[in-house]
């Protein structure tokens, strides 16, 4: 198996258990209760996907972590949920004066309906119960095979979709998803890309991931404006990671090419894996050149110049295209 996709499956399950993410805030005091985080609130809930809003209290600080954040969850028949997928994203406000947190963890919540919710913050002394609301199911017309739309779940400004398909082989090929409001050409921005069942994406070839969008950081007030009416979503194919493995012809088409192109040959080193099976076809790993670690800009060539003929030579490219009406 690929060893930075193990890698990456890895840290991925091991952030799902202990931590829920990395950009998080810290209070100023401990111990104290802050004004701003309410004891009781109302979250999403749609057949994979459950969307939790924590807003953070004025005068926090930006830290390590949200320390001891403990998130439980509750069917309807009062029994403990898995909590451990989930993804987390910092995003600013409605009205843009201050930060909330979303947590989306991920399950089989038809066949577990959620009932409650309890969120802890140690570091404020505060504990939030939440109560869950079933979301509507959104209208998706797809044209084109390849990708399933399963979840659409809103709120303002922001969407979260739970999509599934098929990559071409084990590796980490990442789906290249744009989403439209109808009648624009500019795509909302991509928050995150979260693994379902993490575990078994390094062996099997069908995947599910959440995707968030919303309003571009840098963008207009127009985009950052509720989400209401159709969305337009286009797949344009699967990119393979530069930093993936390849099989004996795929190293030799891509060595071909770059010597085409009169490019350095001792910036694109590869690697024999030998420890892996024998059956195991992807056994030639890119390394980066010498010297990448020490030097930023070095490594930040590599990297580009392998993504571009990873890309010119491995993308799969599917047409996909799905109209999507908001409930």
């Amino acid at each position: 198996m690929n060893k930075k996709f193990k890698l990456i499956v890895a840290i991925a399950a091991i952030v799902a258990v202990l931590g829920f993410g990395a950009l998080v805030y810290r209070a100023h005091a401990k111990g104290k209760t802050k004004p701003g985080i309410p004891p009781s609130a109302q979250a999403l809930v749609s057949q994979h996907v459950a969307w939790l809003v924590l807003p953070l209290p004025e005068g926090m600080d930006v830290g390590n972590g949200l320390d001891g954040l403990s998130l439980k969850l509750w069917d309807t028949q009062g029994n403990a949920v898995d909590t451990q997928e989930m993804a987390v994203n910092l995003a600013r406000t409605p009205d843009g004066a201050g930060w909330e947190y979303f947590l989306l963890p991920m399950g089989d919540f038809s066949a577990h309906p959620l009932a409650r919710a309890q969120v802890e913050l140690p570091t404020l002394n505060q504990k939030t119960e939440f109560t869950f609301r079933t979301v509507p199911k959104a209208k998706v017309v797809a044209d084109g095979k390849g990708f399933e739309v399963r979840d659409v779940v809103a709120r303002g400004a922001y969407v979260a979709l739970f999509v599934c398909f098929r990559v071409p082989d084990v590796r980490d090929w990442q789906p290249q998803l744009s989403l439209y409001r109808a009648g624009t050409n500019t795509p909302l921005y991509l928050y995150a890309r979260q693994f379902y069942h993490v575990k078994q994406a390094a062996t099997q070839t069908h995947r599910c991931n959440l995707f968030l969008f919303g309003p571009n950081p840098k963008g207009t007030g127009k985009q950052a404006g509720a989400l209401r009416g159709e969305l337009v979503l286009k797949a344009s194919g699967f990119r393979l990671d530069e930093g993936q493995c390849l099989t004996q012809a795929e190293k030799e088409r891509l060595q071909q090419k770059a010597r085409q192109e009169n490019l350095n040959p001792t910036l694109l080193p590869f690697v024999e894996w030998k420890d892996a099976s024998a059956d195991w076809p992807f056994r030639w790993c890119p390394r980066p050149p010498k010297g990448a670690e020490q030097d930023g800009t070095l490594a930040g060539q590599w990297s580009q110049q392998m993504q571009r003929l990873y890309d010119d030579l491995f993308f799969v490219h599917a047409g996909f295209q799905a109209s999507i009406q908001l409930p």
